[in-house]
């Protein structure tokens, strides 16, 4: 089984990191950290959870939560928000280094006072497409064409909602300020997919360079603009 789909023994995640729930079990990042302890009694998927070990990761049937509360970051530019977050996110934005690494990106945006979202090409399956969403309110989420929610999630933004954050700084029609704004607001939730607003998405990105052109940009980034972050 992918140890991307592994979660920790304790169902309650902090915006600062992991609850240490007293069992004798090492729970400090989310993943099995090979310090000798298992920290994979349950199957984590966006927000759900299993009942116990499961030979089946889509057998959800309990919810996670998140505490109240975000980590204070207004004010900071975005590598200040990519430098605070906790060890599974580090990873996660370790994979959208990588990908811009492996090849080119172009991706599709649309940002207004609302919100961003993004298409992003998938790198590993020929022909699948990802419509990603960050809302000022936080409210995120990455889903492909065939609207199946992205493994990568796990509860936090994956890479794809990543680069799709780093073309928006790049192509400066949202201020970081405003950006990092969201992303503190996206820490402490969970993705919610708007099938409706998914779909939409993909309408206007099918129809072609003439509707695009009226709300939607391209934009190519490259492993030097990670520069900047």
């Amino acid at each position: 089984m992918s140890a991307a789909l592994l979660g920790t023994k304790t169902p309650v995640a902090r915006a600062t990191g992991w609850v240490d729930d007293d069992d004798g079990y090492d729970d400090d990042d989310g993943y099995d950290d090979d310090d000798g302890y298992d920290d994979d009694d349950y199957i984590a998927y966006g927000g759900r959870r299993s009942s116990g070990r499961s030979k089946y990761p889509y057998w959800w049937n309990k919810p996670l939560e998140r505490a109240a509360g975000a980590r204070d970051v207004t004010g900071t530019p975005l590598e200040g928000v990519f430098g605070q977050l906790n060890q599974k996110m580090r990873r996660k934005v370790t994979r959208a280094i990588n990908m811009l690494r492996e090849q080119r990106n172009m991706l599709f945006i649309k940002a207004d006072s609302t919100g961003i979202h993004g298409i992003v090409r998938s790198q590993s399956h020929a022909g699948t497409e990802y419509a990603t969403c960050l809302g000022k309110d936080g409210k995120y989420y990455c889903v492909s064409n065939n609207l199946e929610q992205c493994l990568g999630l796990q509860g936090s933004i994956c890479k794809h909602v990543i680069l799709t954050i780093i073309a928006t700084a790049k192509d400066g029609k949202v201020d970081r300020g405003t950006l990092t704004s969201w992303i503190q607001a996206a820490l402490v939730q969970w993705p919610r997919l708007d099938e409706t607003d998914a779909v939409g998405i993909f309408t206007e990105y099918k129809n072609g360079p003439a509707e695009l052109g009226v709300a939607w940009r391209q934009v190519e980034i490259l492993p030097e603009d990670l520069m900047a972050f």
